[in-house]
């Protein structure tokens, strides 16, 4: 019954990424680098704002879910965060022309579309704690599956329409965007329906208390936002939207990284808690992270190889995108590492030990942005990317060690194969593809080697038979 559950809940968080890994490359045959660009500009917007607008609260709903009527916290809270959107727009209004010149970031003809886009997003995010909290495990996953399909569907009428004798015009990137977190806000709200049948509003709420435990959580939120986020932000300052259209489609295809880490992550975290409450072998710790470690060197070596293929599935005007591709893979790879080698700190209950780690990343991230951005371009924003994520990975993995001493966290073996793959990203993108492939290989056979040769493998292999 629970690997069932597991399973409805994490169909949504396997789809999704695939949808988004066949969305983009889709999308650039009908726009151009330019309108990409403002379309991942838009999102990154409308997820930041989302982020720091909901205070916290869809966390502190869960904590009071069952203490409360969940009806009248989802009301108040958005409620709340919809007043202070509100106020955002107006005063985004107001001083328009003062911020206008400075930031042109932040495209204040879309002001209305962003704040929107954002509003909806909130929606969805609330309905989705009350789909878990009531257990509506494939609810939750379709409403992830609408978000991204939506966009897939949205593009074949508009196309449809476009090239029929109507001679619609094509549905600009942002519209498309929008349009698809309304229908999906609508959906999640049809799934959580029940819940606002025949009640009447009476004030139970305290939220002011709900405030003092969520915002902790979106500070935290909100720096691991800025350091996936801050990339894209300082490419459209410095080399403009167009460039940003190129580097997101390179980020698209990493997307089939983070298929396996959401899969991965769904069977790990259940996994380690009981290894490590269970007093499990250390060995077991390790062995998994041999494991993840062999398959991503394998995917890595995989992705070298076919991208020359790339090039046949994208327009010219994005070719540029496979220069950045061997980097900008390493943000799920170093991510999905770290869920593995860092898990020690949540284990510990020590998550706040996670702020420094993200801070220096962020800084790491932001002063090479600023060093290479000018000079490389999208490859100086993929490098910064790469080595602010391998810096996470190496720090939570060491911490981890150190707060369980040294039952979970990162091995020599895991860094200095980490290091090498790094290394293969550099000589790739400086056009000798041979010799990375070669390099990759040999990376490849000696992590094999190394995985095949341990002892008590046997154990280890019937122990996540046995748990999975």
């Amino acid at each position: 019954m629970l690997k069932s559950k597991f399973f409805k809940y994490g169909v949504g968080g396997v789809a999704t990424p695939i949808i988004g890994v066949i969305t983009i490359p889709l999308l650039s045959w009908f726009f151009s680098p330019n309108q990409l660009g403002e379309m991942n500009l838009f999102i990154v917007l409308i997820t930041g704002i989302s982020l720091v607008f909901s205070f916290g609260l869809d966390q502190a709903l869960i904590r009071d879910y069952n203490s409360q009527n969940s009806t009248f916290l989802l009301l108040e809270i958005l409620v709340f965060v919809s007043f202070f959107l509100l106020v955002l727009f107006f005063l985004a209004s107001i001083f328009k022309k003062y911020l206008e010149c400075d930031f042109k970031l932040f495209y204040f003809d879309n002001l209305l579309e962003i704040i929107s886009g954002a509003f909806f997003i909130l929606i969805i995010r609330f309905n989705m704690v009350i789909m878990r909290m009531e257990g509506h495990a494939l609810s939750f996953s379709f409403t992830q599956i609408v978000r991204k399909f939506s966009v897939l569907t949205i593009l074949f009428i508009s196309v449809l329409l476009h090239v029929s004798q109507l001679g619609f015009p094509l549905l600009e990137p942002i519209y498309l965007q929008l349009t698809s977190v309304f229908i999906t806000a609508l959906f999640s709200f049809f799934f959580v329906r029940s819940k606002f049948k025949g009640f009447k509003y009476k004030r139970s709420y305290n939220l002011k208390k709900s405030l003092t435990f969520g915002w902790p959580l979106t500070i935290s939120g909100f720096l691991f936002w800025g350091l996936t986020s801050s990339d894209r932000i300082l490419i459209t300052f410095f080399n403009g939207v167009s460039e940003l259209g190129v580097y997101s489609l390179a980020l698209s295809f990493s997307a089939v990284v983070t298929v396996i880490q959401a899969v991965f992550s769904t069977i790990w975290v259940p996994v380690v808690y009981k290894w490590y409450q269970g007093n499990a072998e250390s060995n077991f710790f390790y062995y998994t992270q041999k494991l993840v470690l062999l398959f991503l060197v394998l995917l890595f070596f995989l992705i070298l190889m076919f991208s020359p293929l790339i090039e046949y599935l994208i327009p010219e005007s994005y070719h540029g995108s496979l220069d950045v591709l061997a980097f900008v893979v390493f943000h799920p790879v170093f991510y999905m590492l770290s869920e593995v080698t860092g898990v020690g700190v949540n284990i510990s209950r020590k998550t706040k030990l996670m702020i420094p780690i993200v801070l220096l990343s962020i800084f790491i991230n932001l002063l090479l942005l600023f060093l290479l951005l000018d000079e490389l371009g999208i490859v100086g924003a993929g490098i910064s990317l790469a080595v602010a994520f391998f810096i996470y990975f190496l720090m939570k993995s060491m911490v981890s060690g150190y707060v369980t001493e040294n039952k979970v966290g990162g091995s020599l073996h895991t860094y200095v194969i980490s290091s090498l793959l790094l290394l293969v990203s550099f000589i790739y993108v400086y056009h000798d593809y041979i010799l990375s492939l070669l390099l990759c290989f040999i990376v490849l056979c000696y992590t094999a080697y190394d995985f095949f040769m341990q002892p008590k493998l046997k154990e280890f292999i019937y122990e996540w038979k046995r748990e999975v």
